[in-house]
Order: structure tokens, then C-alpha cells, then sequence
């Protein structure tokens, strides 16, 4: 789940947008810290929120 996040977020097309008042969602996916696509969630901020995220886009697919 994290690669496809990874992936959404930073696809060419601008195909997710976070509008700035979830500014702690921000600071986690910027502050995530993977190890082989493995969320730590003991050094990551707000590592609930980062799931949540990760869930969500989930259900998501990109088209090739």
C-alpha cells in the first residue's frame, strides 16, 4: 500500500491533492519513515493518519 501511495502522489498527472488544513497529514507523509516499503510507525508522525491515507488510496488504480 505504500508504493501505490508513493505512486499516486507523485504521478505526473497531479492525481491526488491535500488541501493544506490537514497540515498534520502533511507533516506525516513527509516525516514517514520506510524501510522496504514498511511503515515504521514508531518513528513516523501521526502514523494513524498515514494509515487512514494509505487505506484510502487503496481503492485507487492507475491506468497505464
Amino acid at each position: 500500500m505504500l508504493s501505490h501511495c508513493k505512486n499516486l502522489l507523485e504521478n505526473d498527472d497531479s492525481l491526488v491533492a491535500i488541501n493544506s488544513k490537514w497540515d498534520k497529514l502533511i507533516s506525516g507523509l513527509k516525516g514517514a519513515i520506510a524501510q522496504e516499503y514498511k511503515l515504521n510507525k514508531t518513528e513516523t508522525p501521526y502514523p494513524d493518519l498515514v494509515d487512514a491515507f494509505r487505506l484510502a488510496c487503496k481503492f485507487f488504480q492507475l491506468k497505464r
